[in-house]
């Protein structure tokens, strides 16, 4: 017997119910898959940061830092140690024989060596902030690199900043240049574009902040580096002037010595001068060229003197430069 039409209208309600229900499960699954993977890397990075416990410096550092969330969460699950010279020389080898490496992310791990130097206030803290901006470029998707990688170039292509940089990235190849130049822009220059001002904001909550530990710990460099450029400037110039009155005193003095012998001679032979009068003109004249080569002498030997100090002066900032770098060397002799 044939069922009643409304019973056939009511089963077909209801499947439509239950395919609907069914539809609506599976975007609920593919929403919350599509915010499984754009999370993915916030929940790994909290699984890394499991059963980690930063040191009391590196608590010191992070604060310092003052890092946004994202920022912490990186730097937390990146398990950051503040190394001695031999546990950092284990974790860590310079790029060159003669550069010194402040901190490293390898193992996707931040180590930092561990300085202790009142004349080097923040330098611990601009490198935590710069190994934090690596393990940040490791995070980034390769269409996010290629759009930093054009304002980054930008930025170094730019005079004010290109001659600073450019000696320091000449030991990276390609990629890991660009890597570099991010860490390096993000933690040492100021006022930056927008686009990358944006970029650098989501992990520093005052990136000038961040930029002001790397002055601090630079200028001592940077000052003595001065120094040495300008004496250096000024020697040169100096040795010149020496070398130009110097040749000038022994050219005089060399004439003033046979003008002398000539004088000499003559006195001593019979009416060789005129008379008096000429006698006393030509003495006083050789008295008043004798003042002069002397003073020239003078002149002379007080440049030396100053060159001397310069010298000196040269001397001791190249050894303060060296004891900083020392202090900044894991690699102990």
């Amino acid at each position: 017997m044939p069922k009643p039409a409304q019973e056939d209208a009511s089963r077909a309600h209801s499947k439509n119910l239950r395919l609907l229900a069914l539809y609506l499960s599976m975007v609920i699954l593919i929403i919350a898959g599509a915010l499984v993977a754009l999370n993915f890397q916030s929940i790994a990075d909290t699984f890394s940061s499991f059963g980690y416990t930063p040191s009391e410096g590196i608590k010191q550092i992070g604060s310092s830092l003052d890092l946004t969330g994202d920022g912490n969460r990186i730097f937390l699950a990146s398990r950051p140690a503040l190394n001695t010279a031999d546990e950092f020389n284990k974790s860590c080898d310079a790029r060159e024989e003669n550069t010194s490496v402040l901190g490293c992310f390898v193992g996707r791990e931040i180590h930092i060596y561990n300085i202790d130097s009142k004349q080097l206030s923040g330098i611990k803290e601009s490198t935590a902030a710069h190994e934090l901006l690596h393990a940040v470029w490791s995070r980034l998707s390769q269409d996010e690199k290629n759009t930093l990688t054009k304002e980054l170039e930008a930025v170094y292509t730019d005079a004010k900043h290109n001659a600073r940089l450019e000696e320091d990235l000449k030991t990276y190849g390609a990629a890991e240049r660009v890597d570099e130049l991010h860490s390096r822009v993000g933690t040492e220059i100021k006022d930056l574009p927008s686009s990358l001002e944006e970029h650098y904001a989501k992990y520093f909550k005052d990136q000038d902040k961040i930029v002001g530990f790397y002055n601090s710990y630079i200028a001592p460099f940077n000052e003595l580096k001065q120094q040495i450029t300008t004496l250096s400037s000024e020697l040169t110039t100096l040795k010149e002037q020496i070398d130009s009155k110097t040749s000038e005193y022994e050219s005089r003095a060399n004439a003033l010595n046979d003008t002398i012998s000539e004088f000499n001679n003559c006195a001593s032979t019979l009416n060789c001068f005129s008379d008096r009068a000429t006698f006393n003109a030509r003495h006083a004249g050789l008295v008043a060229e004798q003042e002069a080569v002397n003073s020239l002498y003078q002149e002379v030997d007080n440049m030396i003197k100053e060159y001397n100090a310069k010298v000196n002066s040269y001397n001791d900032n190249v050894l303060k430069t060296r004891d900083l770098e020392k202090l900044i060397s894991s690699k102990k002799e």
